[in-house]
């Protein structure tokens, strides 16, 4: 009789990469996504004023329905040492405003965002 033995399937797990962020001039931690579409903040990081509204936007996430949430617009830029963050210029982005849920970070930002700072 033969007998086949089958190794368990290596499972590789992708460690998260974060980055420090200023929005708005407040520091945050930002997890760098590269499945991210559009800039995501938390609720209730900023206040949310007519002037930086935009609009709704629908987000769609691995699991689960679309949500439609608010699109704002801030300045966000990379938040290292503090000579950097005076010479270095603010991105404006157009984010969406969403429950995240999430412990450790505020910000959710496409990768392409990051790798060109």
């Amino acid at each position: 009789m033969n007998s086949v033995i089958s190794q368990p399937a290596e499972v590789k797990i992708s460690p998260l990469q974060f980055v420090d962020v200023l929005v708005e001039g407040r520091r945050f931690t930002a997890l760098s996504d590269s499945g991210c579409q559009i800039p995501i903040l938390n609720h209730g990081m900023i206040s949310m004023t007519e002037s930086c509204m935009l609009g709704k936007v629908k987000l769609r996430g691995v699991i689960g329905n679309a949500i439609t949430v608010p699109l704002v617009s801030v300045n966000v830029k990379l938040a290292r040492d503090d000579q950097c963050e005076r010479v270095m210029e603010s991105l404006q982005l157009a984010c969406a405003i969403a429950d995240l849920n999430a412990d450790g970070y505020d910000v959710i930002l496409p990768q392409d965002i990051v790798s060109d700072w």
